[in-house]
């Protein structure tokens, strides 16, 4: 007799069936060849009898799991936060595990992650790179994987799928924003990230030409990504440089901003910010925004990898997502 603690087993649960061990295994990874009321009733005794199939054991008899490995450069960016909740839907409906990893931003960290994962034989990855100059070709080996918000960098570009959005149009219509707002003198806190930085600082760039604005470069301040000194660039831009209007290129950024600016009582200031938090709408200081759809851009990552994994890809894509201005003040 078995003893209470022991855990079921698949030939547990097989034999309470009737049917055979890979009849379970179909029923449990949706195979179309076993009969509806035959699954049904699988799925009843394995609830029953609280079987977990060992996902481990699993993963080194077929070399792969059915887990996807993401690597973020910062858990605490809200705007990475919202896609990592939009990859665990998403990969949940298709019937895969996520592991999460965050890299702070920093390459090594980046490499160790990666090599962790594959330790883990996870079936694929979903990246934001820290580095263009990381050599994805060495690292990743055959592994499939989806790059997001930053392209990989030198020939990776062209042969991995990347899901960016349209960085360039979001932050120009976010500065025209504050031109139409009554700014005359707009200063910008770019960002450090390669692909995200340098398209943003073009729609800023582009966003001064249409209105006839004058380019200053004393004005546009390039923070690191750590963002240690975006405070101290923010009361450069509005106190030394007199700036009426402030762009801030990511949440992380227009966040140390608005510290700054509440702690020198600036109220004449329009602001404007790549990236939409909720909590924008509730602050006494508008800020004009452009929202990225991260919701679609973590189910869209989602469908590149697991069409990837299997094989239902051929030549690498490169998709772009449009932003949404939301206009506040």
């Amino acid at each position: 007799m078995a003893h209470p603690t022991d855990k079921p087993t698949i030939k547990a649960v097989a034999k309470r069936a009737g049917v055979s061990e890979a009849t379970v295994s179909r029923a449990m990874n949706g195979s179309p060849l076993v009969k509806p009321e035959t699954k049904q009733r699988i799925e009843s005794i394995i609830h029953e009898m609280g079987y977990r199939p060992n996902i481990l054991a699993r993963s080194m008899r077929t070399n792969q799991s059915k887990t996807i490995g993401v690597v973020i450069s910062s858990v605490t960016n809200a705007f990475f936060t919202a896609i990592i909740g939009a990859i665990q839907e998403a990969a949940a409906d298709q019937g895969y595990s996520v592991i999460i990893t965050n890299t702070d931003e920093n390459p090594d960290h980046e490499k160790a992650a990666i090599q962790m994962l594959q330790g883990h034989m996870v079936a694929g990855f979903i990246i934001a790179s820290t580095s263009r100059l990381m050599d994805y070709h060495a690292l990743l080996g055959p592994d499939p994987a989806v790059f997001i918000d930053r392209e990989p960098g030198g020939q990776a570009d062209h042969d991995y799928d990347t899901l960016l959005v349209d960085n360039t149009a979001g932050a120009q219509a976010v500065v025209e924003t504050l031109i139409a707002q009554g700014a005359t003198r707009i200063g910008m806190i770019a960002s450090g990230v390669s692909t995200a930085g340098q398209e943003r600082l073009r729609g800023y760039l582009r966003a001064l030409q249409a209105h006839g604005m004058p380019y200053d470069p004393d004005i546009v301040y390039f923070s690191d990504v750590q963002q240690t000194k975006a405070r101290q660039h923010t009361s450069q831009l509005l106190i030394n440089q007199a700036c009426d209007g402030l762009f801030a290129a990511d949440v992380t950024l227009i966040q140390a901003a608005l510290a700054e600016i509440e702690a020198r009582h600036l109220t004449h200031i329009k602001l404007g910010a790549f990236d939409n938090v909720v909590w924008f709408d509730y602050l006494s200081q508008p800020v004009t925004t452009a929202e990225q759809p991260t919701d679609q851009m973590g189910h869209q990552a989602v469908n590149l990898l697991i069409d990837r994994i299997k094989g239902r890809s051929s030549q690498p894509t490169m998709l772009r997502l449009p932003t949404r201005s939301i206009k506040r003040g």
